[in-house]
């Protein structure tokens, strides 16, 4: 599971003026309870700090994806949390019907979209087929911004698309990726999220070992700081700041700071079980049951 180190002693400092409960993502060798499914690498956006640049469309089919959810849960019993994620998982033609597929296995399900298809029919129906929380990106208040981090990328949509979330009762959290231009206006963001009554929001640092490291700001107390001034700026305690791995350690070296070979289980388009979706490396013999 994930280590949840209050930001103070993480920081080894006093903390901000107003205290924000933010919280350092670091995973360690405990239980993890989640498997992350990357269903679909479709996508109507170009992010450039995107891990899956490759854009195959071949997805499984409905009877594929149903084979390898029972083989999950069976190679996997303890493993109770799926999260259908992608790129846009939302592009898969089966992901309601697979959706509801895993409810009947007993899997607390979550998506991971950019909120752009989330219309009100799509969410009434992701709610009915059991979905229990969504997580969306927000770059930046300003929808210019926001486009340029995510070209293809239209603001208005993913604001509509959390006003239907929230209107569910589902579990919505807004995740915050810092690249570039966007982290500038952090305090506007949030206070953008404020407004729309989101209660869970997370900063994300772009993966250092990613294809565009480099592009967001380095994890560093300084960054830390300025997180949780910007939080306290816009009234919005913050649920978690994600830190993979920091930039000073390189990739993929500091393992404790990474859930690869500490229980993550996450599986690919095709079908591949393995245990890193940006470094794939498969378990031997897993994968989805061939015709």
């Amino acid at each position: 599971m994930a280590i949840m180190l209050p930001l103070q002693a993480a920081l080894g400092r006093p903390p901000h003026e107003a205290t924000v409960a933010a919280r350092i993502c670091c995973y360690h060798n405990e239980p993890y309870r989640k498997i992350a499914w990357q269903i679909t690498n479709r996508c109507h956006l170009r992010c450039p700090y995107c891990f899956t640049p490759e854009r195959d469309s071949r997805d499984l089919t409905y009877e594929a994806c149903v084979r390898l959810l029972n083989s999950l849960r069976t190679l996997f019993p303890h493993k109770d949390r799926l999260l259908f994620a992608g790129r846009e998982p939302l592009l898969h033609d089966s992901i309601l019907n697979v959706l509801s597929h895993a409810n009947t296995l007993g899997y607390r399900c979550s998506l991971s979209t950019s909120g752009e298809l989330l219309n009100a029919n799509t969410v009434e129906e992701l709610c009915n087929r059991g979905l229990q929380k969504v997580n969306v990106t927000v770059n930046a208040a300003d929808s210019s911004a926001h486009a340029a981090s995510r070209p293809g990328g239209r603001l208005a949509r993913v604001l509509d698309g959390i006003r239907f979330v929230r209107a569910t009762g589902m579990i919505l959290k807004v995740n915050v990726t810092l690249v570039d231009k966007a982290a500038t206006d952090l305090t506007d963001t949030l206070r953008l999220l404020a407004e729309l009554d989101v209660r869970r929001v997370s900063v994300s640092f772009l993966h250092p070992a990613g294809p565009k490291r480099g592009m967001g700001p380095a994890f560093t107390h300084e960054a830390l700081h300025a997180i949780q001034a910007a939080a306290s700026r816009a009234q919005l305690p913050l649920a978690h700041i994600h830190v993979i791995a920091p930039p000073e350690h390189g990739p993929c070296s500091n393992h404790d700071m990474c859930p690869a070979s500490r229980g993550l289980v996450a599986v690919l388009p095709d079908g591949t079980i393995t245990q890193c979706n940006i470094f794939p490396f498969a378990f031997p013999s897993h994968g989805v049951p061939h015709e």
